[in-house]
């Protein structure tokens, strides 16, 4: 577990060197949130209910839906394609850790 939270704290520390990218991306994620929201208030048109779902409940499946697309980095899965490319996943199969376990902490960094 410890080569674990290690992989978590150098990810970490490599997300911090780029805190201007880090800052748009959650600018862009609150602004498609705030346009996701937007479209499904319109889309219910003074309605308080569609098919069971309540407008609160539509706009906090948009808010928590995009939060997790920022937080889990949904499209961020490149670089682990790029290693199988490069044939650099050799290397990570055989680091003495989980390969799952490996990414998950760089993901979680």
């Amino acid at each position: 577990m410890n080569a674990f939270f290690a992989t978590v704290r150098t990810a970490f520390r490599r997300q911090l060197t780029y805190r201007a990218a880090n800052l748009a991306g959650l600018a862009t994620n609150l602004a498609f949130g705030f346009f996701r929201a937007a479209v499904l208030t319109a889309l219910y048109g003074g309605q308080m209910v569609v098919n069971g779902l309540p407008i609160q409940g539509a706009v906090t499946y948009a808010g928590f839906t995009q939060a997790l697309i920022g937080f889990l980095s949904f499209f961020h899965w490149y670089e682990m394609m790029q290693t199988v490319y490069d044939g650099q996943v050799g290397s990570d199969l055989l680091k003495p850790q989980n390969f799952f376990l490996y990414w998950l902490g760089i993901d979680t960094g």
